[in-house]
């Protein structure tokens, strides 16, 4: 981040708290940057209940007020995916993106974004805080020598083929250098476990399931435009990686000399799911959701006692190690940044008054 980008956030009412992307020693080759950064602007002027949040130092309160910033890198090319992403968000949020497939997206604040061809550019987005990547959780789980509880890949599965299908029912994609043409239906174009995220999200009175979040429309596309190799087995890869935290298999073939532990349902939809997924040039998920759907849901639904304990601790320890949760020395050095530009309106509003 540049050295003058944290003031000029500050001008726009964000005080910069983590930088989330990319992370040290990691994502070398990033072009991007990602911050969370708290919005005080508003809260300040309007409702005296943040400031005693902020006081009181009530981090689960004030992360109400949490954003994502991203910020791009400094050439046009750099930007032009940016400019696409706010383009698509800005043609269908409005109207074209029922309730249910909200919870599945980060809303984008277009009022506070600042996508332009000169000068800093960057998109502000809501977040769901505390949160991780699905990238995140597959690294813990494999690091552990355990495998993910198939109620959690049954849940994130589920939530997964139904988004797709709300993306591909609901959304338009814009035709380039043609704004009254638009592409029937929306495919993610880069949809793999990092543009998934997951956070914390009660669904009844025994387990905890995470809410799940498709980010980074920057290659969406229509459908029917998607170049063969883009005819995809995302769905497929991403499955494979949560199969694959396991000791045993996914599929029929046995791993390491292991003998598989999955039922005979869960290896037939994964076997399903495979060889359906490539044979099929753009696949259609409605179909393969109809036909696994009460199996997975069962699945998710009738939750061993031991997995319960096991889904609980996977998630806060793979979110403790994602490096995503935000310190108390950065709440603090954030709670001193806002009080310091608290100072600062107070003291030009009296400067105002005396004038």
């Amino acid at each position: 981040m540049s050295d003058t980008l944290p003031n000029l956030l500050q001008t726009r009412g964000y005080i910069v708290v983590k930088k989330i992307f990319p992370r040290p020693g990691k994502d070398l080759n990033a072009k991007n940057a990602v911050y969370l950064a708290l919005r005080y602007q508003g809260s300040l002027n309007g409702d005296p209940n943040t400031l005693l949040y902020l006081e009181n130092k009530q981090y689960s309160d004030i992360a109400k007020h949490l954003r994502v910033i991203k910020v791009a890198g400094p050439t046009l090319n750099d930007r032009a995916p940016m400019f696409k992403e706010l383009n698509i968000y800005t043609h269908n949020w409005k109207n074209r993106t029922p309730t249910a497939l909200r919870e599945h997206l980060l809303e984008v604040y277009t009022e506070d974004s600042n996508v332009k061809n000169k000068g800093q550019c960057w998109m502000v987005m809501d977040t769901p805080y505390p949160s991780m990547s699905l990238s995140d959780l597959v690294t813990y789980a494999k690091s552990t020598h355990e495998p993910i509880p198939e109620p959690l890949i049954a849940h994130i599965v589920l939530e997964l083929i139904q988004t797709l299908i709300d993306l591909d029912t609901n959304w338009r994609v814009p035709v380039p250098q043609n704004e009254q043409a638009e592409h029937r239906g929306c495919a993610h174009g880069d949809l793999h476990y990092k543009n998934i995220l997951l956070s914390a999200s009660q669904r009844d009175n025994s387990v905890v399931f995470p809410s799940l979040r498709i980010i980074d429309f920057a290659r969406a596309t229509g459908k029917s435009n998607l170049k063969r190799k883009e005819r995809t087995d995302a769905l497929t890869r991403i499955l494979e990686k949560l199969m694959g935290s396991n000791t045993a298999c996914g599929t029929r073939k046995h791993v390491g000399g292991k003998e598989c532990k999955h039922s005979e349902e869960w290896i037939a939809f994964w076997d399903d799911l495979y060889t359906w997924n490539r044979q099929v040039d753009v696949p259609e998920w409605r179909p393969m959701l109809a036909k696994h759907k009460d199996m997975l849901e069962k699945v998710r639904n009738n939750v061993p006692t031991q997995d319960e304990e096991k889904i609980r601790g996977l998630l806060t320890q793979a979110l403790e190690r994602s490096g995503m949760l935000i310190s108390d020395e950065k709440w603090e050095a954030a709670l001193v940044e806002v009080g310091r530009v608290a100072e600062g309106i107070a003291g030009r509003a009296a400067e105002a008054l005396a004038g």
